[in-house]
């Protein structure tokens, strides 16, 4: 008998349960539902990764080295909360002496998540206005600081995706046909000269995690302002104006020093072009101390260069910057070398030019190989640029190349192997492994070529008539 009344008592439970479900369900309006749905966006952004377009990286969220190295691939994105609540007014830079990293943008924007799903109750439906904020000040965030903040890593993301596009390039010249399918599109030639370059490239390496952020931010915000309780039409709209208000002034607040840095930067190149090389100079320098980030750009480096050539400061490294950039143009490549080297030996750990060097180094293998004049020279040029820059994943994949077109099959080998470990690109990863089946049937290792053709065939299953061709015996 207690038994069946326990029965009773678990049935009523279940349609008590049901019924208050579908209550609920009825209750929803539209500005709960659009009001989850960015709840459910701001916990996404966590999984899907901030930045990356075609630079798909293995990572929660935004990543802020706390080291120097290329792209902070072994830490994950980080920045701490004073980065995000104080360093709004001003230049963060993450030093090994800040310890362990708090959270991540994307960490950020999950628990913003978690609290916005709470508001589907009619209770805490007050609060989708300051998370809704919030989530846009993230985001903001995010950008002002890719943009304006770390220049650096800004152009480290914008080299690896030109590497990646001229690797494309080179793998449709020179190596069979891979596919029929779809290659990933790689915008080359981004431009860090001035603010709205930087905010350009910002915006393009910008990922799902953060369009979604915005997104459900957007959406937490305008139900928050539009839905729910009844208000007056006045105070919503008063509302409304200083939420605007309050987006405008935290982003001016963010670029305002980039902003005044740029108006001297501009003073300073019209003071060039008039040949009022002192003027110039004093407007460089005042740009500087406004904007350390304009060390990291190269227009701004030559522009100063040509300040100190015409004045004959040979002192300085931007002189030889701009030296070098002229005989470059000139076709003088010996002493375009020399006056880049000059200034790294006065700047050692130069950003710019060591990418101005690792560039002329490229450029010049790739010269040796395309001509086929030097092979072993082209190979000697891609060594020099990994000496300057281990993380020239193109040098890897040309040297492989090379070295199969020299019959040195198993450093060939070995380099694409290298590639591979490095290379954040499928398409790419398959060609490489074609490389090397390629190799292994010139050894006549015909398993080991199998397995690295079927490698190529698991990375791009899409018309990959290489792979098909190379497994059929077609090479």
């Amino acid at each position: 008998m207690q038994l069946q009344i326990q029965r009773v008592n678990v049935y009523e439970l279940a349609d008590g349960l049901l019924d208050a479900l579908i209550k609920f369900l009825e209750s929803l309006s539209l500005a709960v539902i659009l009001g989850g749905l960015g709840a459910v966006f701001l916990m996404a952004s966590f999984v899907l990764g901030w930045y990356g377009n075609q630079l798909t990286l293995p990572s929660g969220g935004y990543m802020f080295p706390i080291l120097e190295n290329s792209l902070g691939h072994p830490e994950r994105a980080l920045f701490s909360f004073m980065s995000l609540f104080v360093g709004a007014a001003g230049k963060y830079h993450p030093q090994p002496h800040h310890g362990l990293v708090l959270l991540s943008f994307g960490s950020v924007a999950l628990m913003l998540g978690i609290l916005g799903s709470l508001t589907v109750f009619r209770p805490l439906d007050f609060l989708r206005v300051p998370i809704g904020i919030a989530a846009l000040l993230l985001g903001i965030t995010f950008i002002a600081k890719l943009a304006c903040f770390h220049s650096n890593l800004l152009e480290l993301l914008i080299d690896i995706n030109d590497q990646h596009a001229k690797l494309l390039l080179f793998s449709t010249i020179h190596l069979p046909p891979n596919n029929l399918g779809y290659e990933p599109t790689y915008i080359p030639g981004f431009k860090t000269d001035y603010l709205l370059d930087r905010f350009e490239a910002a915006f393009y390496f910008a990922s799902w995690g953060w369009y979604l952020t915005m997104a459900g931010g957007l959406l937490l915000l305008s139900t928050g302002l539009y839905g729910g309780r009844e208000e007056e039409e006045k105070g919503r709209f008063v509302k409304i104006g200083s939420v605007l208000l309050l987006l405008v002034l935290y982003s001016l607040g963010l670029v305002m020093p980039d902003l005044l840095a740029e108006y001297r930067q501009l003073k300073g190149d019209s003071y060039l072009a008039q040949g009022k090389y002192e003027a110039a100079l004093e407007e460089y320098s005042a740009a500087l101390s406004l904007n350390d980030q304009l060390f990291y750009h190269k227009l701004f480096r030559e522009n100063l260069g040509e300040v100190y050539y015409k004045l004959g400061r040979v002192d300085k490294p931007e002189y030889y910057i701009y030296r070098g950039e002229l005989l470059n143009m000139e076709g003088k490549s010996l002493s375009t070398l020399d006056a880049y080297e000059r200034a790294l030996q006065m700047s050692p750990e130069d950003p710019v030019i060591k990418r101005l060097l690792v560039s002329f180094y490229i450029q010049q293998g790739l010269d040796y190989f395309n001509t086929g004049s030097n092979k072993y020279s082209a190979i000697q040029s891609w060594k020099n640029a990994l000496e300057l820059d281990p993380n020239q994943v193109q040098a890897h994949f040309y040297m492989g190349k090379a070295y199969f077109d020299t019959g040195n099959y198993e450093q060939g080998i070995l380099e694409n192997q290298t590639f591979i470990a490095q290379s954040i690109n499928s398409i790419l990863k398959a060609n490489a492994y074609s490389n090397i089946g390629d190799g292994y049937v010139k050894l006549e290792r015909f398993n080991e070529a199998r397995a690295a053709y079927l490698m190529s065939r698991s990375l791009d299953r899409i018309l990959n008539n290489r792979m098909t061709d190379s497994l059929a015996g077609g090479i």
